[in-house]
């Protein structure tokens, strides 16, 4: 991960340096992101790239 990091930000190399540095790896099992309201979206491990628009339940008519 390192190396990656590094070919992608070479000008970062000084930090790898400090104690308090340090590269984490996350993986995606779910995400939501809220925009605002009436803007909250999921997106989960199996397509990342594809947020899908939450809307509450209706209850009632």
């Amino acid at each position: 991960m390192k190396e990656r990091y590094l070919a992608r930000f070479p000008q970062s190399a000084m930090m790898f340096g400090f104690a308090d540095f340090a590269l984490w790896e996350l993986r995606l099992q779910d995400a939501h992101l809220i925009l605002g309201f009436g803007q909250a979206y999921l997106a989960d491990a199996t397509a990342p790239l594809t947020w899908t628009h939450q809307k509450p339940e209706q209850k009632g008519s």
